[in-house]
């Protein structure tokens, strides 16, 4: 697998050494180079390091995240980088493909299928994502235009994220990271948002059909990555509508358009800044869309109408959405029935023999080793 010596894999980390020491053993002897940015106070044991192959590069930087990933981009050498949590992987044989499949098109970006994991009862239990994250499929986003791509691939709710975690040319990823990087708010996923918006204005992207990542369910919520401030928990399609947010909101597009006019130096300012005003209004009506929940439409529907019509604050965010909308409810004097959401029935998959049939089912390409190693991983972890 020449291929991947083109690659480097870029690990940040915090407080999660057994995480981490796992990423690494999977890694060590491979081809990529994997770049480890830990931000923990103590350093992972030397005799664990020195046991890696060269290709493992450790550094200890109990620094801000942001910090650490401006290093890293200094260390990355290769034609290609991407972005991995410390407690995810990555299937070697489906990363091979995406950069096959970058080196024989026009795009700059390039995921496979993703599934998650969770361990239940002695058992991996594994699945595709679900909406609104779903598992990618069929995503080709190959308009000529900067413009029309960042819109289309707003629009495309589900298929955000396609490309935080996608092999990305190394230059569109420094961009994409700097974006990433410049865009903190008080939303969840603002600053992947920015990620995906220039990746998206800068290439075309795809998600071919090979089974490329693992995804710990769970990740989201526990991860440094989540957030460069810590976890905060507005919604990002909420954020976008409520007026409370609105001058940060404007600050969040400043610093979107001044990187993308870095990008293109030709572009004008204030188109651009048009342009990403839509392309986020696509992004909110594009989650009610797929969400298809009357609930949280509603909920999206009262915060944008009565934010600014009684005195709340931001620690309101800190209950669940149903406690919230009893305090919208009760503000607004409106009866807010709830209405029953179908649900469509699970088929659980375990252990590798389920990710095998998952993969079987619906024709994915994957790699029988690369599984079963990772299993043992997995399961070595948790007993």
């Amino acid at each position: 697998m020449g291929l991947l010596k083109k690659l480097t894999i870029l690990i940040p980390t915090y407080n999660r050494s057994l995480y981490i020491i796992r990423n690494m053993k999977f890694w060590s002897g491979l081809e990529p180079t994997v770049i480890i940015l830990d931000g923990s106070e103590n350093r992972i044991q030397e005799e664990i390091i020195t046991s890696l192959s060269d290709n493992i590069k450790y550094y200890h930087l109990p620094i801000s995240l942001h910090a650490r990933l401006n290093k890293g981009l200094k260390f990355i050498q290769t034609e290609y980088a991407v972005m991995l949590n410390d407690d995810e992987f990555f299937l070697p044989s489906g990363l091979e493909s995406c950069i096959l499949e970058i080196e024989n098109s026009d795009i700059g970006a390039c995921s496979g299928r993703s599934i998650i994991f969770d361990y239940k009862n002695g058992l991996i239990d594994v699945d595709f994502w679900r909406p609104p994250h779903t598992s990618f499929d069929g995503y080709h986003l190959s308009d000529d235009s900067s413009i029309s791509r960042l819109k289309i691939h707003m629009y495309m709710y589900p298929y955000l994220c396609s490309t935080i975690n996608a092999v990305t040319k190394k230059d569109i990823f420094s961009n994409n990271l700097e974006a990433l990087l410049n865009s903190s708010s008080s939303s969840q996923s603002s600053n992947k948002i920015a990620y995906e918006i220039a990746c998206s204005y800068q290439c075309k992207s795809k998600v071919i059909n090979n089974l490329t990542c693992f995804r710990l369910k769970e990740s989201y919520y526990s991860n440094e990555f989540v957030s460069l401030n810590g976890f905060e928990k507005i919604p990002f399609q909420y954020w976008l509508v409520d007026l409370f947010f609105e001058n940060e909101k404007n600050k969040y597009i400043f610093n979107l358009v001044k990187i993308l006019n870095k990008i293109d130096p030709h572009s004008n300012l204030e188109l651009l800044a048009k342009e990403v005003k839509i392309a986020l209004s696509l992004y909110h009506q594009s989650t009610l869309k797929f969400l298809d929940k009357p609930i949280l439409s509603r909920y999206s529907y009262l915060l944008a109408k009565y934010s600014t019509k009684f005195p709340y604050c931001k620690d309101f965010y800190s209950s669940t959405i149903g406690s919230f909308l009893l305090l919208v409810k009760q503000a607004s004097n409106k009866n807010l029935s709830k209405k029953s959401i179908d649900k469509s029935i699970r088929i659980s998959f375990f252990g590798f023999n389920g990710i095998k049939n998952m993969c079987l089912k619906n024709n994915l390409e994957f790699n029988y080793q690369e599984i079963e190693i990772l299993e043992n991983l997995i399961y070595n972890v948790y007993n």
